[in-house]
């Protein structure tokens, strides 16, 4: 039985690390990142202080958002998508 689906900590700092050292990506300024997750507190927290040890100034998590209920409506429609959309981009 699956108890959770995120990857590691450690992972995700690697994968952060390598995108903003990734030459394609030197003229931008990569200080933001946003966690999409549905975790309620813990484990994110725990990663939103390693991410801004790291060097990351803004880092948010939709447990940071709050939503009503017609924009709740809209996060649940178009939430996967973008996910999908980030990850099919290639990003390492």
């Amino acid at each position: 039985m699956v108890t959770r689906c995120w990857i590691e900590i450690p992972t995700i700092v690697s994968r952060l690390a390598s995108i903003r050292s990734d030459p394609r990506y030197a003229h931008m300024d990569l200080n933001r990142v946003f966690v999409s997750t549905n975790d309620e507190g813990g484990w994110v927290d725990h990663l939103k202080g390693i991410l801004q040890e790291d060097g990351w100034g803004d880092v948010a998590s939709t447990a940071d958002i709050e939503l009503n209920r017609e924009e709740s409506g809209v996060d649940n429609a178009i939430g996967p998508s973008l996910c999908y959309f980030t990850v099919s981009l290639g990003l390492p």
